[in-house]
């Protein structure tokens, strides 16, 4: 028998190595971690290096053993039912010791719908405004890794995590938002957002149907600065001028104040300016253009003869026509080879016999020649005139009189000035103009200067007449005006609502407006008098013109109207009534703080329904919290109840059919529609109800859509399925007494 002693010691090793078996045994998961689809099958092997005095088994969470094996076990499961399964793999050694070990099993289930729409339920929104889209990812685990990336096209724009979410293994939902300030760029552009989960080297991603957003804008044009075309082989329709505005605009030409038709061929006399001009229903937008018409080299007469005295000196002319200016040369061979000048004008000296010049005239366009004969006479004696110098003096320098002395005419109307003399002394008069020019009359007192349509901008006709054998003559001031085609305010460099506090600048644009200097601008704030700005342009083109007003935004200042009055002050010779064009008016929308007006003490009645009489301005309507004694209190509330039942709906195809939906709860619900966006769906709302409201139903527009109302307290779906049939529906009425079916074909 052994000492105690001894025997203790011996016990006291024993034990020690019992200890230590679970550290000197290997046991092998394989995988070791695994990642598995809810309701798909997953297998774990277990093993341990060593055959013999070892068992291995694998053991459930509730203490069931699985099986038992020498040195290889799998863990075996055809349809994982479970949200967190924890199997843990056992090894039982010789001395009955259990040693366990637990893999990572992760169970993810991919959502059952991504879907996007528009919060605001706008079907078309302005550039200027802000685009508010949200992404509802149903019924998704794990949460914690579950990343909304959002895409505008193919390109990512941003990705939301949800790490910071309340760790949940069970299926849960969640939602993204992406806001955007809408610009021309985003019109058409579709968006989406994905779900994706991150398990490591395993990654799922599931994607939303893309969601397409029109964006309306005001035009915005870009033009050539200058153009230059062949006579009568070009129209403007062929100038590269491009408009971009949605609603799609309205383009058109004018050329001196008049609409052009852009279709017809130009010539000569259309070269100039020209104003290209957008508009639509969210404002205008135009651009200057300076158009060249090349033609080619012509005379207006191709024959004249001189007459000079034989040993005298002849000037010969040769005005030429041509767009690039013609170059001339000038020879008296028929065939052009006896170079004599290039000038416009040939003097040729002690002139003898009679010759034939010829004036070529080349441009790249084309060459004429013009013939010009040159006759030698015998020198006369011409007889003078002698007028007593006493009759001179008696009369004025020059007595010519206009009537009316300024011609003020509209652009495009007629126009008829009269010049007479009162001189006994004229040999005759005439008038030298562009237009309607008179030819020297003999022996008349008054001519008339008369155009039945003006429309040059630049004309100065001038009246002449000869008196005491010497020409005197007098201009006519014309002033050629043109009402502007259309006065315009807009905000300079800002869109969407003002917001108090700040200066902001209204533009107030004049189309098409002629002589500038003749222009006032007059702005009003309802019918009060704020600014009025005058122009000194001497130019008398046709001109865009802007005028600009600062104001400070303020509370009282929302939905004020503006408006611009352009006036033409013509003088005395102009009409009675200046002729002005007033713009329509603009209103503004000032956003501020909100201001609250409550009584200091209000008395109830115990468990009575009661409105608080408090008073909220602000804009946009403020968001009302409620504190007592400093901490925020919620007034009686309830979840939100929606009225309508569950229900399914049929329409014909082509028809229009809505689906309403309305819910009371307090805090006043949210309501909105959860559907797959169509060009043909709108949503309207009023009050506690929102509609969805579908135009010619299409196949496509088949399935379910969902009202969802949610406040603080809870939310409640209700669905509607749609049915779209393609004849006359099924229609059933029943009440107490009894039941009428009618039927026919789909």
């Amino acid at each position: 028998m052994l000492p105690p002693m001894l025997y203790l010691l011996i016990l006291m090793l024993r034990d020690s190595e019992a200890q230590q078996t679970c550290d000197d045994v290997s046991i092998l998961v394989d995988p070791s971690e695994l990642v598995v689809e809810f309701g798909q099958s997953a297998e774990i092997n277990c093993s341990t290096g060593k055959e013999n005095d070892v068992k291995l088994l694998w053991k459930s969470p509730d203490g069931y053993e699985l099986q038992l094996e020498n040195y290889f076990v799998t863990w075996t499961v055809t349809n994982i039912s479970d949200w967190n399964p924890q199997p843990q793999c056992i090894i039982i050694t010789s001395d009955e010791l259990r040693c366990g070990k637990t893999p990572s099993i992760t169970v993810y289930k991919n959502p059952e719908s991504v879907l996007v729409y528009d919060v605001s339920y706008s079907y078309q929104g302005l550039e200027g405004t802000q685009l508010h889209l949200q992404c509802d990812v149903d019924n998704v685990a794990p949460i914690q890794n579950l990343t909304v990336t959002w895409y505008q096209g193919n390109e990512a724009i941003k990705t939301d995590g949800f790490s910071h979410a309340n760790k949940s293994e069970t299926p849960t939902s969640e939602s993204s938002s992406l806001k955007l300030n809408l610009t021309r760029k985003h019109n058409r552009a579709q968006f989406r957002c994905e779900a994706q989960l991150n398990l490591g080297r395993h990654v799922s991603a599931v994607s939303s149907e893309p969601f397409t957003k029109s964006v309306e804008y005001k035009p915005a044009v870009e033009c050539p600065s200058s153009f230059t075309g062949e006579e009568h082989n070009f129209t403007l329709n062929m100038i590269r001028c491009q408009s971009d505005a949605n609603p799609r605009a309205s383009v058109e030409w004018y050329h001196r104040g008049r609409r052009a038709n852009a279709s017809v061929l130009l010539s000569r006399t259309d070269a100039g300016e020209y104003d290209f001009v957008a508009n639509n229903k969210h404002g205008s937008a135009n651009t200057t253009i300076t158009i060249v018409v090349e033609y080619p080299s012509n005379f207006p007469n191709l024959f004249s003869e001189v007459f000079v005295d034989k040993g005298g000196n002849a000037s010969l002319s040769c005005e030429a026509e041509g767009n690039p200016a013609p170059e001339l040369r000038w020879s008296y061979d028929a065939e052009g080879h006896e170079n004599v000048g290039n000038q416009s004008i040939l003097l040729v000296t002690g002139v003898t016999s009679n010759t034939t010049y010829y004036c070529t005239a080349t441009n790249k366009l084309g060459k004429k020649r013009k013939q010009v004969y040159v006759h030698v006479e015998t020198a006369t004696t011409a007889s003078t005139l002698t007028t007593p110098a006493a009759d001179v003096m008696a009369e004025p320098a020059c007595p010519l009189k206009l009537e009316p002395n300024t011609a003020v005419v509209r652009f495009g109307d007629q126009v008829s000035v009269k010049c007479s003399t009162s001189s006994t002394q004229a040999v005759g008069m005439g008038w030298e103009a562009r237009l309607g020019g008179i030819a020297f009359k003999q022996n008349v007192t008054s001519v008339l200067w008369e155009v039945e349509k003006l429309e040059d901008l630049t004309i100065e006709p001038e009246c002449y007449a000869t008196i005491h054998g010497k020409q005197c003559s007098k201009k006519l001031p014309v002033i050629l005006y043109k009402i502007p085609d259309g006065v315009f305010i807009s905000q300079s460099n800002h869109t969407g609502p003002m917001v108090e506090g700040m200066m902001y600048q209204l533009r107030c644009d004049i189309i098409n407006v002629a002589p500038v200097r003749s222009l006032s601008v007059t702005w009003y704030q309802g019918k009060d008098v704020k600014h009025t700005k005058t122009f000194n342009y001497a130019t008398p083109n046709f001109k865009n013109m802007s005028s600009s007003l600062s104001i400070s935004a303020s509370r009282s200042g929302n939905g004020t109207q503006y408006s611009c009055k352009a006036q033409l002050n013509l003088g005395p010779e102009g009409p009675a009534t200046p002729p002005t064009v007033t713009s329509l008016p603009y209103t503004t929308i000032v956003h501020f703080e909100p201001t609250l007006i409550c009584p200091d003490r209000y008395d109830v009645k115990e468990n009575a329904v009661h409105n608080l009489p408090c008073v909220t301005e602000g804009n946009p309507e403020p968001l009302i919290t409620w504190l007592r004694d400093g901490k925020e209190v919620s007034l009686p509330s309830h979840a939100p109840e929606i009225h309508e039942q569950n229900t399914t709906v049929a329409v014909v195809r082509g028809r229009n059919v809505s689906l309403g939906c309305s819910a009371e709860g307090n805090p006043s619900p949210d309501l909105r529609w959860k559907y797959s966006p169509a060009a043909n769906i709108r949503v309207t709302e009023g009050g506690r109800h929102k509609n969805i409201s579908i135009t010619a139903a299409t196949s496509t527009n088949a399935g379910t859509y969902i009202c969802v109302a949610k406040n603080e307290l809870g939310n409640v779906t209700r669905p509607v399925t749609l049915r779209v049939a393609t004849g006359i529906i099924t229609v059933s009425v029943q009440n107490r007494h009894r039941k009428h079916r009618r039927k026919s074909n789909n």
